[in-house]
């Protein structure tokens, strides 16, 4: 399996938590699903990653800057919200 395959079979998403100073409740969804409701990271499945609309500093604060499957709000080096704004 080269490397193109394996990030071929990655599995993306979004989060938006309500409030991105206690990253809890939110709405998630995955790449072609469905949006839902979250309470907290522990809803959202390990094998996505996440793009999120977390700071990276409120990440690291909270101990979340290093998980594996959250990515910060400018991972793609514009934030979330800009994308979504071109996109919608």
């Amino acid at each position: 399996m080269s490397k193109y395959d394996y990030l071929n079979s990655l599995s993306y998403g979004c989060v938006f938590f309500d409030d991105t100073t206690r990253h809890e409740e939110g709405w998630a969804c995955e790449s072609g699903g469905e949006p839902f409701r979250i309470t907290g990271t522990k809803d959202l499945r390990s094998d996505v990653i996440w793009m999120t609309n977390l700071e990276h500093s409120l990440m690291f604060h909270h101990g979340i800057s290093d998980n594996a499957r959250l990515r910060k709000k400018n991972f793609l080096r514009i934030p979330v919200e800009k994308w979504l704004n071109w996109l919608a």
